[in-house]
């Protein structure tokens, strides 16, 4: 099981995948402005036998620095 996360500034839509081309939506949620709400709304939405993660989050990487800099996410 894979479980899938398209991360935005207003919304968290995790989803499940048990192959390819096999995507179950789940409820998605508003994304936590704070860092234990964040990763609280992650642990909410894994799926219990997941044994991947996959994550879509807009954002650019520093090519001096290589630290991702997401500008939707305050947390």
């Amino acid at each position: 099981m894979l479980t899938c996360f398209d991360i935005g500034g207003s919304w968290i839509k995790p989803g499940h995948s048990k192959g390819p081309g096999q995507m179950e939506p789940r409820q998605r949620v508003e994304t936590p402005k704070d860092y234990s709400g964040f990763v609280a709304a992650i642990k909410a939405a894994l799926a219990p036998k997941s044994r991947a993660v996959s994550i879509s989050v807009a954002g650019v990487v520093d090519p001096i620095t290589g630290v991702m800099r997401i500008a939707n996410l305050p947390a």
